[in-house]
């Protein structure tokens, strides 16, 4: 078992081999379990909030946050 640290800092994986080209992650944040990800001969991909996850067949994992962009300011007038 592997604890690898996600792209958003907080989140973490713990990774299980559990055959040949299969590998199982767990994904926790603060304590909490968020779900768990599969990869039997290929590429797993996760979403939880804006934290994107690719879990490879070598057990290796690739993540990245989705930056949304601020909405555009308002201007308020007075009538």
């Amino acid at each position: 078992m592997r604890t690898l640290e996600l792209a958003d800092k907080v989140s973490r994986a713990k990774v299980f081999k559990t055959g040949k080209h299969r590998y199982e992650a767990e994904i926790w944040g603060k304590g909490l379990k968020y779900g768990t990800m599969a990869a039997k001969g290929r590429t797993a991909h996760a979403e939880h909030n804006g934290l994107h996850m690719a879990l490879h067949r070598d057990g290796t994992i690739t993540s990245w946050v989705e930056r949304a962009k601020p909405p555009p300011s308002r201007s308020s007038s007075a009538a």
